[in-house]
């Protein structure tokens, strides 16, 4: 992902400014301990350290770095502190003002953060919104354009390729967005998204046809913003008889729902409930939450580089959407780290062929 050159920028007059108001009152103090260090040295020696981390953090973009950075340079503080109190308490005293400049500068660290985390969000949400003016809601699947939906087969083989291919990115389970259970039951197979911000979607195969729900927790249509975190109103109206058990299934939490897709393998389209949208771009979060279903390895590309920080080919994500038996080359072309030998547990659940098994 190429950094934004006005991230790092920001990052960087945040350090400068950081380092001036810390190093001058340091100064000041060092010399009231007889350390006498010029002002500009300190400067230089804080700018470094605040620089070299807030910068890194702003091209991994991690709110997690920006506070390991205040973690330090409060530590820093602190060590400083405990040395001029420790050889001359008075030189300390003596300057109360530097005391509560340097106080303010780190111990209030968080209210900072999240200053600059909110700049950061601003950005993000700005580019995220140019990006769905250039690329209209019409062209994306979503319930309002069912009709870009894959069939029940394409989907099924889409959603077993999305399992193996986050098992072969991430050997622990619970670090893996999509997940595929072809042995969940002797008629019933199910393929999940969590992508641990709260969002999710559990897909259900069965003799009958295919029933998607998910949930955008923070869509206008979420089950949360409605009385006692029931379906939006009318969500499921029309659903078929074939599909009522698994909406009562306690592992699709139909308490934490903002939108419905069915089909049967006897219709001709995929359907939703009969009601009324609520006043929103993508008022149920379909857009957003389906637009892997497109089919495409370059979607899948974009989606390891923004959470694992891999670069795929498209070419070995490609191998995995056809179903080629999975082999140690094609493994070690998506992580040289995992063999195909502890997956083999994974592509049992998931129902992916292995060369081993032709």
């Amino acid at each position: 992902m190429k950094p934004d050159p006005s991230y790092i920028l920001s990052a960087f007059l945040f350090s400068v400014a950081l380092s001036l108001f810390i190093s001058y009152p340091s100064a000041a103090i060092f010399k009231g301990a007889n350390y006498a260090p010029h002002s500009g040295l300190w400067f230089l020696m804080t700018l470094s350290l605040s620089s070299i981390l807030t910068i890194y953090s702003a091209l991994k973009k991690s709110r997690t770095l920006l506070s390991f950075n205040w973690l330090v340079i409060t530590l820093v503080c602190l060590i400083f502190f405990g040395t001029c109190w420790l050889y001359n308490p008075r030189a300390v005293a003596n300057n109360t003002a530097a005391v509560i400049v340097i106080c303010v500068f780190t111990f209030g660290g968080p209210f900072w953060l999240v200053v600059l985390s909110f700049f950061y969000h601003c950005k993000e949400c700005s580019s995220m919104a140019s990006q769905q003016k250039e690329f209209p809601a019409l062209s994306a699947i979503s319930t309002k354009n069912l009709n870009l939906l894959p069939e029940i087969s394409q989907l099924k083989k889409l959603l077993q390729s999305l399992a193996m291919l986050d098992a072969i990115m991430s050997p622990e389970w619970d670090e893996r967005f999509y997940s595929f259970n072809s042995k969940c039951d002797e008629n019933e197979q199910i393929g999940s998204m969590r992508n641990g911000c709260g969002d999710d979607f559990s897909i259900l195969f069965n003799p009958s046809g295919c029933f998607i729900k998910g949930f955008d927790h923070e869509s206008a249509m979420s089950s949360w913003t409605t009385d006692k975190q029931l379906p939006w109103p009318d969500l499921l109206k029309g659903l078929p008889p074939e599909f009522l058990a698994a909406s009562k299934e306690p592992a699709f939490s139909m308490e934490n729902v903002s939108f419905c897709i069915w089909k049967l393998n006897t219709a001709d389209s995929w359907r939703k409930g009969e009601f009324e949208y609520a006043d929103d771009e993508d008022p149920d979060g379909s857009e957003y939450l389906l637009n892997i279903f497109d089919a495409k390895p370059s979607t899948y590309q974009v989606f390891a580089q923004e959470n694992y920080e891999v670069g795929l080919t498209v070419t070995a994500i490609e191998a995995i959407y056809r179903h080629m038996p999975l082999t140690n080359e094609i493994v070690q072309s998506i992580n040289p780290k995992i063999s195909l030998k502890e997956l083999e547990k994974d592509m049992l659940e998931i129902g992916y062929p292995s060369a081993n098994a032709t």
